[in-house]
């Protein structure tokens, strides 16, 4: 698991070892740099965030995405204004309780970040029933996880219907209404 392996890269030795088979083997040094900056950085709060998820009973897959999305860096920022280590914008961290002010960003606790996270997949797999979309509701939005799965739906019926579908009103009023 992540968490393991970067308590046990911790040990220089080991990493080490690690860093010069990947070179030896052809490896890319700005590769290595940036993987150790990103071991460096969860050795801190990984090892918390993991019981957060785990006590939650969530998938350790979700770890995941803090590391994914941030690089576990805490300033992380996107040019969507999403910021910290699970990159919440600002409307979505506030809706989930996180503090945003001129003197506080809570986006960049990784605790709290993680414990606002946590409730948000909560959120998301009950709404969704399903953890990979859940996932992909979290980077992407509610909003374009629900088009993608109608449009399978209704590609799925068109495939059904082979050459009637084309024809059929009501396919291209649901196809109208998903393209605007």
């Amino acid at each position: 698991d992540v968490v393991t392996l970067i308590q046990d890269l911790g040990d220089s030795q080991k990493l080490k070892i690690v860093i010069d088979s990947y070179l030896a083997n052809g490896g890319d040094e700005k590769i290595v740099a940036r993987a150790y900056d990103i071991l460096k950085r969860g050795r801190d709060y990984l090892p918390l965030i993991k019981e957060a998820i785990y006590k939650a009973k969530l998938p350790e897959a979700i770890l995941s995405v803090a590391i994914i999305e941030s690089y576990l860096s805490k300033h992380a920022r996107s040019n969507k204004r999403a910021i910290g280590l699970w990159q919440f914008i600002p409307l979505t961290a506030r809706k989930y309780g996180l503090k945003i002010d001129e003197y506080v960003d809570e986006r960049k606790d990784p605790i709290k970040s993680a414990e606002t996270a946590i409730k948000y997949f909560k959120y998301l797999h009950k709404f969704f029933n399903n953890w990979y979309l859940a996932i992909m509701a979290y980077n992407a939005g509610e909003a374009r996880i629900i088009e993608g799965v109608v449009r399978a739906k209704v590609d799925k019926i068109c495939e059904a219907m082979g050459k009637e579908c084309r024809k059929d009103k009501e396919i291209k009023k649901y196809r109208k209404i998903i393209k605007d």
